[in-house]
C-alpha cells in the first residue's frame, strides 16, 4: 500500500470522529489579461477538527483538499494539493443567526498534477506526485466566514485565499531551455461550501 493510500485510510478513520462534515465549490478567477487561461469551478472536500476553548473562541485543524482546474489551449490541466491548516474562530450572535469569522494557513504538503489533451479523460497523463512539492506555493493563508441559524446543525461558509497556489518562481530544464510552467497561473480564489453536523 501506498504512502498517499495509507493517508487516505488515515483520513477515514478520523472523519469517523469527526463531527463535521463539510464541502466546498472552489472557484478561481483570472487576475490578469491572459484570454488563454479559463478556470473551471472545483469540488471538495474537507475533515475540519474543532477544540473549544471558550464559549465564543474555537481552534482547530483541517484537512483539505486543494486546486485548481485551468483549460488552456483546448487541453485541460488539474492541480491538487492535499494541506492541513490549523484555524483560529470567534463566533457572536446577531438576532437568530450565529456567525463565525475565522482565519487560518494551509500547509500544502503532497501535489498532484494530470494533463488532459483535448479535456479527453481517456487520454489523462499523471504528469507529478510530490511530497513537499517546489511546484505550489507551501503556505497559503485564507480568511473564512460561516453563518447558521442557532441551534442548527447545518451552515454555509465563504473563505478567501490570500496568495497564489502555485509557486510562480518554480523553474523547470527541458531539452536544455529552461522556463517558469506556472509563471501565469495566478488566479483569484475563493471557496463556497456547506458544513454540517453529522452527529
Amino acid at each position: 500500500m501506498g504512502k498517499m493510500n495509507l493517508i487516505a485510510a488515515l483520513l477515514l478513520l478520523l472523519a469517523g470522529t469527526s463531527a463535521y462534515s463539510q464541502f466546498s465549490l472552489q472557484f478561481a478567477i483570472n487576475r490578469q489579461d491572459d484570454s488563454e487561461n479559463r478556470y473551471i469551478p472545483r469540488f471538495s472536500w474537507r475533515v475540519p477538527f474543532e477544540f473549544p476553548v471558550t464559549q465564543e473562541i474555537r481552534a482547530g485543524l483541517v484537512v483539505k483538499n486543494n486546486g485548481i482546474i485551468l483549460d488552456r489551449s483546448g487541453n485541460r490541466h488539474k492541480m491538487r494539493a492535499i494541506a492541513i491548516a490549523p484555524q483560529l474562530g470567534v463566533s457572536f450572535g446577531v438576532k437568530s443567526l450565529s456567525l463565525n469569522l475565522a482565519g487560518g494557513v494551509d500547509y500544502n504538503f503532497h501535489y498532484k498534477e494530470k494533463f488532459f489533451p483535448d479535456k479527453k479523460r481517456k487520454d489523462k497523463e499523471k504528469l507529478y506526485r510530490e511530497w513537499f512539492s517546489e511546484r505550489v506555493n507551501k503556505f497559503n493563508p485564507y480568511l473564512r466566514m460561516s453563518v447558521r441559524k442557532r441551534h442548527s446543525n447545518f451552515s454555509i461558509f465563504g473563505e478567501y485565499l490570500f496568495n497564489d497556489f502555485m509557486n510562480r518562481e518554480f523553474t523547470e530544464t527541458i531539452n536544455a531551455v529552461t522556463f517558469k510552467p506556472y509563471e501565469h497561473v495566478n488566479p483569484l480564489r475563493f471557496n463556497l461550501g456547506i458544513a454540517f453536523r453529522s452527529f
